[in-house]
């Protein structure tokens, strides 16, 4: 558990660097808040009892940095490959595809408001809360009118 708190930390300390607007700002302190009086899943959890987290619960994780990207990208065939680097989305490693990317601090801010309306309330589920207490900024997926998704998306998160 120790090294779990110390990655919790260094990786808060990693999205904590870029300023947030509001919206996302007030969604990110409550997931903090709530990760510090959240159990940690467990077999004994109903949803969970399948998933044995205690020797990664063990491991003494690092962030390794952008430095080794094309080596941890794995692109998937017939897939739509999004490609997240330190919680940024990268174009340039992404596939080419049919819809909208756009991060939400380009919206307004009551822009912002309506899309997190009802959001900032928190559910004990862990991997929510964790997500949320990391937010760096977010993004919204939207298609053209005339268009539809013809392959799955496949997302890909590097840190």
């Amino acid at each position: 558990m120790e090294n779990m708190n110390k990655y919790f930390k260094q990786a808060s300390e990693n999205a904590g660097n870029r300023e947030l607007p509001p919206a996302l700002a007030l969604i990110r302190e409550k997931a903090l808040q709530k990760l510090s009086t959240i159990e940690i899943p467990n077999r004994k959890v109903e949803t969970w009892k399948y998933t044995n987290l205690s020797s990664d619960l063990g491991h003494d994780f690092q962030f390794q940095g952008t430095s080794n990207i094309p080596k941890q990208i794995s692109k998937k065939e017939g897939f739509y490959n999004l490609i997240f680097i330190d919680g940024v989305f990268s174009r340039n490693h992404s596939d080419v595809f049919p819809f909208i990317i756009e991060e939400l601090e380009s919206f307004s801010n009551d822009k912002l408001s309506e899309l997190v309306t009802n959001k900032t309330e928190l559910s004990e589920d862990f991997s929510e809360t964790i997500n949320r207490s990391f937010l760096g900024t977010g993004y919204v997926l939207s298609f053209k009118p005339d268009e539809k998704c013809e392959k799955p998306l496949y997302i890909q998160r590097i840190y």
